[in-house]
């Protein structure tokens, strides 16, 4: 390699300086006729070395010290050989050799540069005279950059054309290809070679019939000189059958006269096959569906499918004649219209908001019939999803529940009256106890009126004693009306209405209720209620009833006993629900009797009927709550009930 380098001219000097005066004067006339070429040599973008017989620099220009990375100062005295990669370095001093028995060179290698970095770069050699070398280096990279991009870029199109079996393929106006890809020889099972194969060979892989259908299509193009392709049937060389797609177009010159034809050949063998498998798949799938329709239509189930979004897409057979409404009537949102009014908007709602969320769906609406008759029905879906958890259909059943609603209605009406019946029967059990209670405020009333009486008597009358006395005559008339309302209460046939109740007071007026019958029958009843429980939503009067079932039932469970303890508790649970305990220190209860006293006739007294606690678990059952009985561990049973919680107080 060889370099010029040339600093400024006023700090123009020589890096070597020659031992002899034959030296000297072969420097001189260089150096003469580097002046007479300094500018352009300046002016160069390539690198010039000036090396001497040692290969060590002795002259270069701006380029080269710019490709060195060094100053003028720094380049002066170095060997060349310090720029090559250390196992290159042997084949520096044979290029010298050649370039000094007169040959030129011209290489590629790597450039080592003084900071250490590396630049690809060509070289261009020759011996000069006096035993110079001289070289011109040019920096390659952006070339190298292209090759490489280009490499590249090849490597990934013959990939492409591997992997979707396309080849490309260039031939003359004759129809003699002039050029084929690597694949286009893998296609036909040729090895690949420089030269496509001649039409006479190439033809011999298809049927006359084929054949001639091929030349057609590039007369086709011929004469229409635009793009067109086709597909063909061949017969390989190892016996087996493909399919090709040939796609040709047309190269034209500036008087549209055709240059040559270039297109693709892509095998589509297994396309066909694939295309053919799928035919046959959704021919199965159509059946299927067809059998499926069927069965759909002849089962009693109104069944129906969605769109991701909730419009109706099938509704069976069923369905639509349930309705009255055509498969395009219904189809979309057009099933709406059967809604009852009352329910359309909560259902419609209610529809889009499962849509929405992805959850199944069940609600109850008024269905219009096709006699012209609103039906109540049941609606239940659930989504089908893809592998990625996509929903991409609904599927659903619509079932009429009329007949189930009415009979609901005649059990909740029958248990209404059985409610009341067992409340009659309740009072019938308390009638000493609300003689007693009655029998108070009225002996408390007759008692003041006779003192009021002597007191007006007098010749003075006592007013103010007077007004007292009539004061206690209206507290116990008040006190004696409050009991015989709470006693209307319980007997008066009403209809069930839920509304925030205080449990607290609802258990006080339960217990003065019965209190004079507890106490006649020698029992101690001892309530300790929680404060600040919040209310719940209950019927008072149901409420009532079933406290009084539970405390009668306590103290029959006592009955024959020597202790006879009541106690009755309210607070509110670990899970937020206000929870009512009355415990009893009776004869307890049998393993197996815990769940059995709450079934309907069950009793474990000789004169019961078996229905109190059944029907005290049906009215917690249906306000939301539960009711359940255990064994004390020391005496006796203890039955709690659970409500939620409704609006805090």
């Amino acid at each position: 390699m060889y370099r010029k380098f040339k600093p400024p001219l006023s700090e123009r000097r020589y890096i070597a300086e020659p031992a002899s005066t034959a030296r000297r004067r072969a420097e001189n006339e260089l150096r003469k006729s580097e002046e007479k070429y300094r500018d352009l040599v300046d002016l160069s973008p390539d690198a010039i070395y000036l090396l001497d017989q040692d290969a060590n620099l002795v002259s270069t220009n701006p380029a080269g010290l710019e490709l060195l990375r060094c100053t003028a100062q720094e380049a002066a005295g170095m060997s060349m050989i310090e720029t090559y990669l250390p196992e290159e370095r042997p084949v520096f001093y044979e290029r010298l050799e050649k370039a000094a028995a007169g040959t030129n060179l011209r290489y590629e290698r790597t450039f080592v540069r003084k900071d250490g970095t590396q630049v690809p770069v060509e070289v261009a050699g020759t011996f000069v005279h006096y035993g110079y070398f001289q070289g011109v280096v040019r920096d390659i990279s952006e070339r190298k950059r292209a090759e490489m991009k280009l490499r590249r870029s090849e490597a990934y199109l013959a990939e492409a054309q591997k992997l979707s079996r396309t080849g490309s393929w260039a031939g003359r106006s004759d129809l003699e290809a002039s050029y084929w890809s690597e694949e286009m020889f893998r296609i036909f099972g040729f090895p690949v070679v420089d030269t496509p194969p001649s039409n006479e060979e190439f033809r011999k892989f298809f049927a006359p019939e084929v054949w001639d259908k091929i030349l057609e299509l590039f007369e086709t193009i011929r004469r229409k000189k635009t793009t067109c392709d086709g597909e063909f049937p061949m017969v390989l060389r190892d016996g087996s059958q493909r399919t090709i797609r040939i796609v040709g177009h047309s190269v034209l010159d500036d008087s549209r006269n055709i240059v040559e034809f270039v297109g693709t050949t892509i095998d589509i063998t297994e396309q066909r096959q694939a295309r053919a498998d799928l035919e046959k798949a959704l021919t199965k799938i159509r059946k299927s569906e067809d059998r499926l329709r069927v069965i759909i239509d002849t089962i009693p189930a109104m069944a129906w499918s969605t769109q991701p979004d909730g419009s109706a897409q099938f509704l069976s057979r069923s369905w639509l004649d349930y309705t009255g409404l055509s498969m395009e009537e219904a189809r979309n949102w057009g099933w709406s219209v059967v809604l009852h009014d009352e329910d359309s908007t909560a259902f419609i709602d209610k529809w889009r908001a499962a849509v929405a969320s992805g959850d199944p769906f069940e609600a109850e609406a008024r269905f219009f019939r096709a006699d012209g008759e609103y039906r109540w029905c049941l609606c239940r879906a659930v989504p089908m999803r893809d592998e990625t958890g996509n929903i991409v259909k609904w599927f659903g059943t619509t079932t009429d529940i009329e007949d189930r609603k009415r009979a609901e209605e005649f059990a909740r009406k029958a248990q209404v009256e059985l409610a009341h019946v067992t409340r009659v029967t309740t009072m019938g059990e308390l009638v000493a106890s609300i003689a007693h209670e009655v029998s108070q405020p009225l002996g408390a009333i007759v008692t003041n009126g006779h003192a009021c009486v002597r007191l007006l008597s007098r010749e003075v009358p006592d007013l103010d004693k007077s007004r007292e006395v009539v004061e206690r005559i209206i507290k116990d008339g008040m006190r004696g009306g409050e009991v015989i309302k709470r006693i209307r209460d319980l007997l008066h046939k009403t209809p069930v209405e839920k509304a925030p109740v205080n449990i607290n007071e609802t258990i006080q007026e339960a217990i003065a209720l019965v209190s004079s019958d507890v106490l006649r029958s020698k029992v101690e009843l001892k309530a300790e209620l929680a404060a600040a429980l919040p209310p719940v939503l209950a019927d008072r009067i149901q409420l009532q009833q079933v406290i009084l079932n539970l405390i009668l039932n306590a103290r029959d469970a006592m009955s024959g006993e020597h202790t006879r303890k009541l106690q009755i508790t309210s607070r509110r649970n670990s899970a937020g629900l206000v929870e009512v305990a009355v415990r009893d220190t009776g004869h307890g209860l049998k393993a197996t009797d815990a769940e059995r006293i709450f079934d309907r006739f069950f009793t474990t007294k000789p004169e019961g009927m078996g229905l109190g606690l059944s029907i005290s678990r049906t009215i917690i059952e249906s306000l939301g709550g539960r009711v359940w009985a255990t064994q004390n561990e020391d005496k006796g049973a203890t039955i709690r009930f659970s409500l939620p919680a409704g609006i805090e107080s």
